[in-house]
């Protein structure tokens, strides 16, 4: 039994890839936190964080049944994803996000993923899928064309 997660920019592929390999396998996939979980009008400080953690509780209840679990997106998303913009995103300094995640580490709450699969396309590719995708709003696709920039 394996835990994989896809990784990579809004509109990369990762849930079109997810439901690939899940129509082949005996996979189940685990949502990215925004269409697992409905966020409060009010959210704490670690809401956000919190809900990866409960991500992770879900693969593991679910690798007991399925060969593979996919996570659509990093669970440490947040860590990196700030990290990449200086913190300047949400308010939380990498002492706050890494303070949260070491803690959730050593209690045992959560673990790596056994393989990371990182996807990537163009900027113009990511554009058009934005454009054309009227199923999500994708409203943070513009951080990631600055990156690519």
């Amino acid at each position: 039994m394996s835990l994989i997660c896809l990784e990579g920019a809004s509109a990369v592929g990762k849930t079109s890839t997810s439901n690939e390999i899940a129509k082949r396998t005996n996979t189940y996939i685990i949502p990215e936190v925004n269409l697992l979980f409905v966020r409060p009008k009010v959210e704490s400080k670690t809401w956000y964080l919190e809900r990866q953690i409960e991500r992770w509780q879900i693969a593991q209840e679910k690798l007991k049944t399925y060969n593979t679990v996919i996570l659509d997106g990093d669970i440490f998303q947040p860590l990196s994803y700030n990290w990449c913009y200086d913190f300047n995103l949400f308010n939380q300094s990498l002492e706050f996000i890494a303070r949260f995640y070491r803690n959730e580490i050593k209690e045992g709450r959560i673990r790596f993923p056994d393989k990371y699969f990182y996807l990537y396309t163009d900027p113009e590719n990511l554009k058009y899928r934005k454009e054309n995708d009227i199923t999500r709003k994708r409203g943070n696709i513009h951080l990631y064309l600055i990156m690519y920039n």
